[in-house]
């Protein structure tokens, strides 16, 4: 995606913000096509109104608070259900933007909301890992889990999310926009996926004995697990062309560096850095802008079990994946609904499993 697109302009330059071995010969990635929108019953219900606050990160709480937070402020912000207002929870310590938030697993009963944000600090900008201990309606206490990478001129990706058995987290970082090589490069976290324990140290078990999981990442704001296996997927802003899907993989390099091209049109051309090269398992040729990325594990929503949804920036909807058998591989692709406004964060309810979505002005429930 390059810098002159809407994503670009609007998230990136404000600063948005599976577990299976390295495999070698991956199957060619699919150019999907974006055919018309198909019906479909699904409606959206706005719960949060969030005013000026960019709700690019957000979490519904299991006792149905709604945190968020966005490029707008370094500030998280908690929508209440019991007076249907917000209020600020809390802001990071020299912070400029929010990238991403998320909750601890036992969240309230372990009060911990994780963030990744942009910091001014003697070495400059940086994008950094932190926790803040929630104390009722506010947050204190906040603690510097880990140092990331400088703040670039774009590609800050931040989503940040649990493994599905709690242990440790996984997030995102871009490449900074300028600097394409350092996707490729072990020793720098840009361009990674990056899984740590919760207090920030690098996770047991990584592949390269560092906080890095996986390599050769551009910009990315998607992250979701799959209820089924614990597949972890990711949505990728390619440049002018090549948006992605990918189910990341331990050790993988998914090959985005400086020698990627648009020409010919085609999931190796973006795609051509490093060794032991993986291709996306869908790969599309017109640009859409993925944002947020959540399956649906009994989200009531027809037709959608067990499927991967995730948002289009630049088409204002929600797509829903159709995983093959194996949920290795990408079967079919449709829209879900189609929106009035940019997609951004897409997240499961982890009350009755329901999918909810933010865009530039409200969070959403999705319903037929």
């Amino acid at each position: 995606m390059a810098l002159t697109r809407p994503l670009a302009r609007l998230l990136c330059a404000a600063s948005l913000a599976g577990a299976t071995a390295l495999g070698v010969g991956a199957p060619p990635a699919t150019a999907a096509p974006d055919p018309a929108p198909a019906a479909t019953s699904a409606r959206a219900v706005t719960v949060v109104d969030t005013g000026a606050a960019v709700a690019s990160g957000f979490e519904v709480a299991k006792d149905g608070r709604v945190l968020y937070g966005g490029p707008s402020d370094p500030s998280v912000h908690v929508w209440s259900p019991s007076t249907g207002r917000s209020a600020v929870f809390a802001t990071v310590p020299r912070g400029k933007k929010l990238l991403g938030l998320t909750l601890h697993p036992q969240f309230p009963a372990t009060p911990y909301v994780y963030v990744t944000a942009v910091v001014a600090t003697a070495q400059g900008q940086r994008i950094q890992l932190g926790r803040f201990t929630a104390s009722g309606a506010t947050g204190g206490g906040y603690r510097l889990l880990r140092d990331l990478a400088p703040f670039g001129t774009d590609h800050s990706g931040g989503k940040i999310t649990f493994t599905p058995d709690g242990k440790h987290l996984v997030l995102v970082i871009g490449d900074g926009g300028d600097t394409p090589e350092s996707a490729q490069d072990l020793r720098k976290q840009s361009g990674k996926v990056l899984r740590v324990t919760p207090l920030g140290a690098p996770a047991p078990g990584n592949p390269f004995g560092s906080a890095v999981y996986a390599y050769g990442f551009r910009n990315s704001i998607g992250l979701a697990f799959d209820p089924a296996n614990g597949n972890l997927w990711e949505t990728e802003n390619g440049p002018d062309c090549g948006d992605e899907l990918n189910r990341v993989r331990a050790g993988g390099n998914f090959a985005w560096g400086p020698s990627a091209t648009c020409t010919p049109l085609q999931a190796s051309s973006t795609n051509r850095d490093g060794a032991d090269r993986l291709l996306p398992a869908r790969w599309y040729a017109r640009s859409s802008a993925p944002t947020g990325a959540e399956f649906c594990s009994g989200c009531g929503l027809t037709g959608a079990q067990g499927g991967l949804l995730y948002g289009r920036f630049l088409q204002k909807d929600i797509r829903l994946v159709t995983l093959n058998a194996a949920r290795t591989g990408v079967a079919a692709e449709r829209t879900l609904y189609a929106h009035s406004d940019a997609v951004l964060g897409i997240e499961r309810d982890p009350r009755d499993g329901a999918i909810w979505f933010s865009d530039f002005g409200s969070i959403r429930r999705l319903t037929d």
